[in-house]
């Protein structure tokens, strides 16, 4: 049976957020594996067989969004009237 193993990978990856409406607002970005680095590399070693592979993925993302804090009902009890 096959034996490899797979080497360390590693991405970097960065965020900011910005509060806005009096803090009732949010804008924010983040983005992932900002130097295409994020590469899985493996090693199979096999009887009378050698594999090496580099894989990439699809990992680079941008996100730009927006989140809005709505004000939350505040209700009062009504007492019974006896």
């Amino acid at each position: 049976m096959p034996q490899g193993k797979i080497k360390s990978r590693f991405s970097l990856d960065l965020g900011l957020k910005k509060a806005i409406q009096k803090g009732k607002g949010e804008l924010f970005c983040n983005a992932t594996d900002l130097l295409n680095t994020m590469i899985i590399k493996k090693e199979i070693n096999g009887q009378g067989f050698n594999y090496t592979s580099n894989d990439y993925y699809e990992t680079q993302v941008v996100r730009l969004g927006y989140s809005h804090k709505f004000k939350k009902n505040r209700h009062k009890r009504l007492k019974a009237i006896e």
